[in-house]
């Protein structure tokens, strides 16, 4: 127990392998992650396009070195590895808003990024947010939006559920607030996807609100097509 709590604070682990002495992250880990990084590619989701949720762009399917590197970060504290995960976001997020200001015309400021906010319990059990931490090391010169988004009613844990029922446990779960003047276009990120049930409902949400969503992101999805192609909303 000592052992997590100094490295929370001071990591003398690898986030990845939990290699002692490595200054939280070793070379062997680091180079894994960017063989398994290499380009962005489309979630395939259970949740239908259609249903309003555009295209989901994440760095790479849920696996090898970055589940580990998320579950240290997510699970076990470990804060210090959001620079390197935020890095591997910048990945998607960046060629996703240089696409959307060629094909929009969409100018910075009117570009916002809204990280899907964890649950009150999650939130809770892990005192911090850390889709919103890793939404600004990935951009810190685009405008992040932490609380656009909030949960209105209590939601059961997703992992739990098949694909019905992660739709059915957030549908009309969220809200967000209204804009103070024209919409922002929404770039709503979360950390991994499974079916898209959350972010359909985050997208909705915005929508309802007033706001553009333009694209999604992630670290993560349980499923790809395997593209690998430069990210195009």
């Amino acid at each position: 127990m000592w052992g997590a709590v100094v490295d929370a604070f001071l990591p003398r682990s690898c986030g990845g392998c939990g290699l002692r002495n490595s200054r939280g992250w070793c070379p062997r880990c680091e180079a894994a992650l960017v063989w398994e990084t290499t380009a962005p590619q489309r979630a395939r989701l259970g949740v239908s396009a259609r249903g309003g949720l555009p295209e989901v762009w994440v760095a790479a399917p849920y696996g090898g070195q970055l589940r580990h590197a998320l579950v240290s970060y997510k699970e076990r504290g470990r804060r210090d590895l959001a620079a390197r995960l935020g890095a591997a976001l910048s990945d998607v997020i960046t060629p996703l808003v240089l696409a959307l200001r060629g094909d929009t015309g969409l100018q910075t400021p009117r570009l916002a990024i809204v990280p899907v906010p964890a649950s009150a319990a999650a939130l809770r059990s892990r005192g911090w947010d850390h889709v919103a931490a890793l939404v600004r090391a990935a951009r810190p010169d685009t405008p992040v939006l932490p609380r656009l988004l909030r949960w209105e009613r209590r939601v059961a844990d997703q992992g739990s559920l098949d694909a019905r029922g992660r739709a059915v446990n957030v549908h009309l779960a969220m809200s967000a607030r209204r804009p103070d003047g024209p919409g922002s276009g929404v770039l709503l990120v979360d950390d991994v996807v499974t079916t898209g049930a959350t972010l359909a409902e985050a997208a909705r949400a915005c929508r309802a609100a007033g706001h553009t969503v333009v694209a999604a992101a992630a670290l993560a999805a349980t499923r790809t097509d395997g593209s690998g192609a430069g990210a195009r909303p």
